[in-house]
């Protein structure tokens, strides 16, 4: 895909996408740092079955799942909407339907906050849940969706990868049309 001065075009939404990412990331070691702080001053017992724990774990599962196949959903429903000409809302008040490259951008932003508030959200069950009950499981689970949130912070190669691959599929899906 040839971009019109890449850097100026890419730079400020991969930076917008990067907070974002990093703002999730960071909140989650917050929480999970005060978690640590109060369960080691103790005075909270455990129960005798870790019900929510288990209940965290599965639902955190069932997040990664979701934070796998719903933004891919939404990708696909958005470069069709795209391809048909019915460009989906954007922040920027413009007479003018905006370009394949800035709306491709504004989907892959989407896509990559739903996915990783996804994942942000059930670390912050199983957070919930190790303040409760104090199961070592629950943080082996929150480790495992850091390391995923981490995993979706953007990178430029990606990035771009990403949006030549989707502009290959529009072009096809307009081709069809």
């Amino acid at each position: 895909m040839s971009m019109p001065d890449s850097d100026a075009f890419l730079l400020p939404r991969l930076r917008v996408m990067r907070i974002v990412v990093l703002a999730l990331v960071l909140g989650v070691v917050a929480f999970l740092v005060l978690a640590l702080i109060i369960r080691a001053q103790g005075g909270l017992a455990a129960p005798p079955t870790p019900f929510l724990t288990y209940l965290a774990l599965g639902f955190g599962g069932l997040q990664i799942g979701v934070s796998l196949l719903f933004p891919r959903f939404v990708v696909t429903q958005s470069r069709r909407q795209l391809a048909r000409g019915q460009y989906p809302a954007t922040a920027e008040a413009s007479a003018q339907a905006p370009d394949d490259l800035t709306s491709l951008c504004n989907v892959f932003q989407t896509q990559l906050i739903i996915a990783a508030a996804l994942l942000e959200g059930a670390a912050f069950f199983l957070l919930i849940a190790y303040l409760q009950e104090g199961e070592v499981a629950a943080l082996g689970g929150v480790a495992v969706l850091l390391a995923l949130l981490l995993v979706k912070f953007p990178t430029r190669p990606a990035l771009e990868s990403w949006l030549t691959e989707q502009q290959e599929l529009l072009n096809q899906e307009r081709s069809l049309l």
